[in-house]
């Protein structure tokens, strides 16, 4: 532990300015241009400089020392960093009491402490001051309920004239503070600001921003600091910019938005909120917007490993050339009845104080050097049924059907042995020339042994005349810097005579595997709607979409869409598919494929699935049922029930959130729930818990009444 002397704190001074400067260099070298890997990095680098004296090899003291000597040792450490190099010639004057400069900082810097401390708390009292005399923002926009359901978070919103910007502050209980100016904003403008404090919410970056404040109480008087609090603050920022434009796509509101809120501040500054827009962060935060910013994983892997071993060869030089004491021990009595002889003996030999070198670093298995490429894990497609395609060959385009101008689609029913090999292909849909290639090309597929076999799928093959290779590798799957491909060309899935006749309605979820040209190479059923497949199927492979270009070069890529078919209504699809597809896949999918393997036959599987279809519609709202909002306030839960995750979801690596309508009941109890956004492996977990929250009964004109609320259900994996 180091000794608490006035020299160590010069010392810790020092070694902070020195890596603060050594790290606010390191992300310009390496084009760290992330916001999110940015601000991971500041707060490392701030959690570094915090953790310093505890981690750092002390040098030992010479021994006892006062006071006296410890000011003077820090009076001398003031006149060489000044360049004074001449000591004073005599001993001060032993009839003087001195005052040492250490001591004099010392009193400054505690006085100094305290005042911070006393105004943060001060902007506290503040903040609750604001959250009593704030009116409350009512009626409710619409703009901030559209806001909710995008971010999957609440609070309340409350309007205020002292306020020039919005304020988000609060653990327990958030409140969101607009200024007047807000109501006059268009509904794209009001749904960019709420959605941007609403994810302030959900990273519950208030508590942050009142540790960073503390922070900066303590260490008032270092600029290193300050400026790396900024830091973390303005990426904070960018971060949460980045996110809404994501998450609302409406980049131009927002940047509007961020112009119009950019005044000068209120009377007070509140600190310890966090706030819309600071003015002094404006030019960064609209310059990131208008600008694509992306890396690639083995990038920002490379550059973090390359800065950590920079900030750690800086670190060990700083500490050796600022080093810190050990804790002074205390001094050894002698007796005074020993007299020691003359000359004094040699005292025993002690083993000498040495420093401890630091061994060199090994490289670890695994480990990558700066400058070489980052190994990326390659992650299984898993399918409903447990199938990962581990090999995939595309069909060779025949001469007769080239002959004839035929092209299009061929849809089959596969089945996949224990060893992972095609056995039988059955052909459901198909022009009889493209037949024979499409089979052939299946067969070929290799599939990783399944758990429990035969597996038998529904695939399309689309049979074209195409220069693509036969062998093409497996597609990278969309998701995170792999963007989803834009569509350009839609053909509206044919709805079934059958199936309308029969009622029958739902989603079809497919994976589909997009070329290098951007046509649908293939596709496999995720998740099953009988006498609904076939057609999805045929509509998607149809399709068309813009190449995926990364690094230059354009690759396949797999992703998840959806086909939905609704009664009475034109049949839609997922435009562009779904961002990311469904990780791992849709789990419990078509239970052994269609059963028997054969098409059209579905007279014994409707039964069973149209008697599923009717215990999944929700009941209607009850007569008198009143939606939240506007002067209808959402009750408050007093009874909560955490979702169990399904172990198929989780083993599949399903996340996300599912919106949920559900009608309270007069009694508060929830009478009927509905998914209004789901996804299809958590929706029943979803309801399942919803149905046993309780909440407070509503009263409207001192009467009980049923009122409708959309609320959501957050599902991640820890």
């Amino acid at each position: 532990m180091p000794a608490l002397t006035t020299a160590n704190l010069l010392a810790y001074v020092l070694q902070i300015a020195a890596i603060v400067a050594i790290g606010a260099g390191l992300p310009l070298i390496v084009r760290l241009t992330s916001p999110r890997a940015r601000l991971v990095y500041w707060r490392t680098l701030l959690t570094f400089c915090l953790v310093l004296p505890l981690v750092q090899p002390l040098t030992p003291p010479s021994g006892p020392v006062d006071e006296p000597a410890a000011a003077a040792s820090f009076e001398s450490a003031i006149a060489v960093a000044g360049g004074a190099v001449d000591a004073p010639a005599s001993p001060p004057d032993p009839t003087r009491v001195p005052w040492p400069a250490g001591r004099i900082v010392a009193a400054v810097i505690l006085v100094g402490m305290v005042s911070r401390f006393a105004w943060l708390g001060m902007g506290l009292v503040t903040l609750g001051r604001l959250r009593r005399l704030a009116a409350r923002l009512l009626p409710r926009p619409p703009a901030i309920d559209e806001a909710c359901l995008l971010t999957g978070a609440d609070a309340e919103f409350r309007v205020a004239s002292t306020v020039t910007r919005p304020v988000t502050f609060g653990a327990l209980r958030p409140v969101v503070v607009v200024p007047d100016a807000y109501t006059t904003f268009d509904e794209r403008q009001q749904v960019a600001v709420a959605c941007h404090e609403l994810v302030h919410v959900r990273r519950r970056d208030w508590l942050r921003t009142v540790a960073d404040e503390a922070v900066r109480s303590v260490f008032w008087f270092h600029p290193a600091l300050w400026w790396l609090l900024d830091q973390i603050h303005l990426t904070a920022e960018q971060v949460v910019d980045q996110e809404v434009v994501a998450m609302t796509g409406a980049r131009q509101p927002y940047l509007e938005a961020l112009v119009r809120l950019a005044v000068p501040p209120s009377r007070l500054s509140l600190r310890p909120a966090s706030l819309f827009i600071r003015r002094s962060h404006l030019r960064e935060r609209v310059t990131l917007l208008l600008k694509e910013v992306s890396m690639s994983r083995p990038r920002l892997a490379v550059s973090f490993v390359a800065m950590a071993a920079a900030l750690m060869v800086s670190g060990r030089l700083v500490v050796a050339a600022f080093p810190l004491q050990g804790a002074i021990p205390a001094p050894v009595p002698v007796s005074a009845e020993i007299a020691l002889p003359e000359p004094t003996p040699a005292p025993a030999v002690q083993p000498a104080a040495v420093r401890p070198q630091a061994a060199q670093p090994a490289t670890p298995q695994g480990s990558v050097r700066p400058g070489e490429p980052v190994p990326q894990p390659v992650k299984p497609r898993e399918t409903v049924s447990g199938l990962t395609k581990i090999h995939d060959v595309r069909p060779v385009y025949p001469p007769e059907a080239a002959a004839a101008g035929v092209s299009g689609a061929v849809i089959m029913t596969i089945t996949i042995d224990s060893a992972g090999l095609v056995t039988d292909a059955k052909i459901l849909r198909g022009d009889v020339t493209l037949a024979d290639a499409a089979v052939d090309a299946v067969r070929q597929w290799r599939y990783r042994p399944p758990k429990s076999a035969p597996v038998v799928a529904t695939v399309a093959v689309n049979v074209v005349d195409t220069d693509q290779p036969a062998s093409a590798p497996d597609g990278v799957r969309v998701g995170g810097d792999v963007k989803a491909p834009t569509k350009i060309k839609h053909v509206a899935p044919v709805y079934p005579a059958a199936a309308r006749k029969a009622g029958v309605q739902g989603v079809v979820i497919a994976e589909a595997k997009i070329d290098a040209a951007g046509v649908v190479a293939n596709a496999q059923i995720l998740r099953s709607v009988p006498m609904l497949d076939v057609a999805a199927l045929e509509s998607l492979l149809q399709w068309r979409f813009t190449p995926t270009v990364l690094n230059g070069a354009a690759v396949p890529v797999m992703m998840t869409v959806t086909v939905n078919f609704v009664l009475d209504s034109k049949p839609k699809s997922t435009e562009g598919g779904v961002a990311g597809g469904v990780p791992g896949g849709v789990g419990g999918g078509v239970s052994g494929g269609v059963p028997g393997g054969v098409a059209g036959d579905y007279a014994a599987s409707m039964g069973e699935y149209q008697r599923q279809l009717d215990a999944s519609k929700a009941p209607q709202p009850p007569e008198g049922a009143l939606r939240v909002g506007g002067g209808i306030s959402a009750p408050k839960k007093i009874r909560d029930a955490r979702p169990v995750y399904p172990e198929d979801a989780r083993a599949a690596g399903v996340q996300g959130i599912v919106i949920v309508e559900a009608v309270i009941g007069k009694d508060g109890k929830v009478e009927s729930a509905t998914v209004l956004r789901g996804i299809p492996m958590l929706d029943q977990a979803a309801l399942d818990a919803v149905r046993q929250w309780e909440f407070t009964p509503t009263f409207v004109n001192g009467a009980p009444v049923s009122v409708i609320v959309t609320m959501t259900v957050n599902f991640t994996l820890q």
